[in-house]
């Protein structure tokens, strides 16, 4: 049995240790005992083991509290305890901050004025002025600042092209910043109400205006979607449709018109037929709209693909190439099938959407009299249009009343018109108007270089073609970067940035998107929408 030990913890003088005492007064070694022994108050009553080789039970010891027990107040917890809490304070104050920036970003802000007259308001403790007499965007680093900015130029950063994305207006509206630096910019969404100005928003991003006002809705434009496919691209475009009708077309519900020089198979019309939510129509080119035509030289147009072909060029040496890009210039909204539209939008096999869009695109062309939507803009190879640009300049001679005035030239040219910049929108993303193409004015400029046989003697794509014609025949308000669809034709993308990523639920990398590389034409598509007029006085300080 165990003996009773009863007050029998002694501390030493020294302060040099602790001894345990048996009743016999006898001390006891730690090695002799079979179990942990904790430290126990004076008073504390513990039952101790014999000293025998018998198996132990465990003590029994009461809870007094001993006056050496370890404090909840010394010094490590209580840093431990600091450190907690301060991890804590900033988690708490990080979700708050951002839940109120995100609350700061959805703000739709309506600009009340009378066309001729600026209208002041607040937002994020920086003043915008909304002229209605001047161009587009431009801002200015301060309110002492009297030099505007241009694209480009130092402090024109990511944050000021996401702003402009959202904000540019049409009849030559212009936001600029009075008060804060450009990179405030970014948290502001805009809105102009049609009530108040009679316009609305022209922006890249579209923002709350599209959200109101084009939503899916009984009200649908004269719309289809145009795709130029062969039978042996049958899983390339079962991709860019699948994701068409994920992203946009099964809450809207447009029809699909397919086109290729020979008759589609019925595996190509079961396979697009059966994950497409709405109508399809599936057609054959007219052979004199898609092959190349008698009168052309042969012995100079196999010069001229020899020519592209030792040059390297992509798609040199074919002829098919220049068939598609001649029959995407001049017919294919002559097609039967696409007469009786009124705008499309084209889809090419293999391609990528990567944004939800809870708006119609096609609504915003037609109610905003746009007349040619993109998402990439990008230099062409010049080898491949080498009398291109002085066979334009000679239709600008030839036909002044079908150049447009407030038109984009500064997109396409650097120095007035005199030369050609080599800049274009990718026409394998558009969105437009038809009866733009069927109008007299493009009808004589595709007639002008058709006569000069370009399309086969050097390699003229329907690219520069159509974002020549676009930006001098129709005016730049006419014009829509479509920030929010993202977009990937291999090697490019287009991937919304910001708060419109976000919103779009894209799955697009932002780092990735072309918009802004060495290689993209986006930078001069800004200063091409920027007001050509003198930059006004600045405002009187407040």
């Amino acid at each position: 049995m165990p003996s009773t030990v009863s007050n029998s913890l002694h501390r030493h003088p020294a302060g040099t240790g602790h001894s345990i005492h048996s009743a016999n007064g006898n001390a006891l070694e730690p090695s002799s005992v079979n179990w942990a022994l904790s430290i126990t108050a004076p008073t504390r009553t513990v039952i101790l083991p014999s000293l025998s080789n018998s198996p132990a039970s465990p003590p029994e010891v009461t809870n007094t509290p001993h006056a050496f027990q370890k404090s909840a107040y010394s010094p490590r917890s209580m840093i431990y305890s600091a450190i907690v809490t301060s991890i804590v304070v900033c988690m708490v104050a990080f979700v708050l901050a951002y839940r109120w920036r995100m609350k700061r970003r959805s703000r739709v802000l309506k600009f009340h004025s009378n066309l001729g007259r600026p209208a002041i308001m607040q937002m994020d403790q920086s003043t915008w002025t909304l002229d209605s007499q001047a161009g587009l965007i431009r801002f200015r680093p301060n309110e002492k600042d009297t030099d505007w900015m241009e694209p480009g130029q130092p402090g024109w950063g990511p944050n000021t092209r996401e702003a402009m994305s959202a904000g540019v207006f049409t009849r030559a509206h212009r936001v600029r910043e009075t008060n804060c630096g450009v990179t405030a910019s970014s948290s502001i969404t805009t809105m102009m109400s049609k009530s108040d100005s009679g316009s609305s928003i022209s922006s890249g991003g579209m923002m709350a205006l599209v959200e109101e006002e084009f939503k899916n809705t009984t009200r649908k434009a004269n719309a289809a979607f145009v795709i130029l496919a062969r039978n042996s691209e049958l899983n390339d475009i079962l991709q860019s449709i699948k994701m068409m009708e994920d992203r946009f077309n099964r809450k809207f519900g447009y029809p699909y018109v397919f086109l290729n020089e020979q008759p589609f198979t019925s595996d190509f019309i079961k396979y697009t037929s059966d994950i497409i939510s709405s109508k399809a129509e599936y057609g054959v080119i007219p052979a004199e709209h898609w092959y190349q035509p008698d009168w052309i030289d042969e012995e100079r147009a196999t010069k001229g693909r020899q020519y592209l072909q030792m040059k390297q060029i992509i798609y040199g040496e074919s002829v098919s190439y220049r068939n598609m890009c001649r029959f995407n210039s001049g017919f294919f909204f002559k097609h039967p099938l696409m007469l009786k539209y009124d705008y499309y939008w084209r889809i090419e096999p293999g391609v990528k959407y990567f944004c939800d869009l809870d708006y119609d695109p096609f609504l915003f062309m037609q109610d905003n009299k746009k007349v040619y939507g993109f998402t990439i803009s990008l230099y062409e190879f010049s080898d491949t249009i080498l009398t291109l640009w002085q066979t334009v300049r000679d239709f600008m001679e030839r036909y002044p009343e079908h150049i447009a005035e407030d038109n984009a030239m500064r997109f396409l040219s650097d120095d007035g018109g005199q030369s050609y910049n080599l800049c274009h929108f990718w026409s394998n993303f558009e969105i437009g108007d038809l009866n733009f193409w069927r109008s007299p004015a493009y009808t004589a400029f595709f007639e002008h270089l058709e006569r000069t046989g370009g399309f086969y003697y050097e390699r003229w794509g329907d690219a520069p073609v159509h974002s020549i014609a676009a930006a001098l025949l129709a005016r730049k308000d006419q014009l829509h970067f479509f920030n929010d669809i993202g977009y990937k034709h291999d090697p490019f993308m287009h991937c919304p940035i910001g708060a419109a990523h976000t919103k779009g639920k894209c799955w697009c990398d932002q780092k990735e998107s072309f918009d802004y590389s060495g290689y993209s034409c986006h930078i001069k598509y800004e200063r091409a929408m920027m007001p050509t007029v003198t930059p006004p006085e600045p405002l009187p300080e407040s």
